[in-house]
């Protein structure tokens, strides 16, 4: 699943780099204020571009939420095996063994 979604990722993000572009090229004229603030509007505006957008912001939650849950096994991973290894070790210790 993570490697799909980081997959998506990529595909929509390729995706928001010509279409940017485009948008960048269609604006005229001001400073560069005008333009940077003309830019944001465009983008804004147009469905592609917040269509893919959308589904940056979403794959990216996605994979956080992936790390995330892969970070909390990891770690009751390794309490899990501290466990065992004191339970192994009481074992021993009773068995009279090393």
């Amino acid at each position: 699943r993570l490697e799909t979604t980081k997959l998506i990722l990529s595909d929509a993000k390729a995706a928001l780099e010509p279409i940017a572009a485009k948008l960048a090229l269609e604006i005229e004229g001001g400073n560069a204020e005008t333009r940077k603030a003309s830019l944001t509007l465009a983008r804004q505006a147009s469905k592609e571009y917040q269509m893919h957008e959308t589904a940056v912001r979403a794959a990216e939650t996605d994979i956080i939420d992936a790390q995330d849950a892969l970070s909390a096994v990891t770690k009751r991973y390794a309490v899990m095996r501290l466990r065992v290894a004191h339970k192994t070790a009481q074992l021993q210790f009773l068995s009279g063994g090393n």
